[in-house]
């Protein structure tokens, strides 16, 4: 899980992928077209109360040119609440959304009732109403679980998920015991839970499932529901 962060870690955090990468501060702001004493002040913050805060689009250089996830820096530097939820719609998704909040409630009940017609039309995958439903659930658990609010994987691991998707000849069964041992180790000291390779793969391959795994980690180019599961879980 994720730790806290704190917009006091700022400068120390960037310190240490510096000190990870052989970098020093004259590298950081050449590697990102940034003046070096803006780059040494942003080292400072959450340290020295003098330090000015850094504008976004130094905080925007900085990650450009480091690849660190942008969101967590904003978080860090206080531009962005801890509570943050990214909507993980397509641009007609938004679109449509937007456009629901700007109608009057008689012309949204509309829009829901040509919904509705569709679900009763069977023509809505899971049903609106089922799908609704697992909407809903998805938002309680990133409430109660920090771990789901954002999730992006970090450079490294992600270098490694695509390299290891190249190099494996049989995607399903490397994720299916990676997942496997990962949930046995999580619920090892619960005697009440067992986990079997085939009740993962009974629950995976369910709808609601594959629907929510999607909802949390809406990536296209993942191999599966298996694959985004593991990422879930480490």
């Amino acid at each position: 899980m994720t730790e806290p962060i704190s917009p006091k870690s700022l400068g120390s955090y960037i310190r240490m992928v510096l000190n990870e990468r052989g970098m020093s501060a004259n590298m950081l702001a050449q590697a990102s077209g940034v003046a070096e004493s803006t780059i040494r002040s942003l080292l400072k913050q959450g340290e020295d109360l003098s330090a000015p805060g850094p504008h976004p689009l130094v905080l925007r250089a900085v990650c450009d040119a480091l690849g660190l996830d942008h969101i967590r820096i904003f978080q860090m530097a206080g531009y962005i609440p801890l509570e943050y939820q990214p909507a993980h719609l397509t641009p007609s998704g938004e679109y449509v959304g937007v456009c629901f909040d700007a109608m009057t409630p008689d012309q949204q009940a509309m829009l829901l009732g040509m919904i509705a017609s569709l679900d009763r039309s069977k023509q809505l995958p899971l049903g609106g109403k089922q799908m609704a439903h697992l909407v809903q659930e998805v938002a309680h658990l990133r409430q109660q679980y920090g771990l789901f609010r954002f999730r992006k994987a970090p450079v490294l691991d992600e270098i490694g998920r695509i390299a290891g998707n190249l190099l494996r000849p049989n995607l399903e069964e490397l994720y299916l015991e990676r997942t496997f041992l990962r949930l046995s180790a999580l619920f090892q000291g619960d005697a009440d839970m067992t986990i079997t390779r085939a009740h993962i793969q009974q629950v995976i391959h369910h709808a609601n499932a594959a629907a929510v795994v999607n909802i949390l980690l809406p990536r296209k180019e993942m191999y599966g529901s298996l694959e985004k599961l593991y990422w879930l879980i480490h």
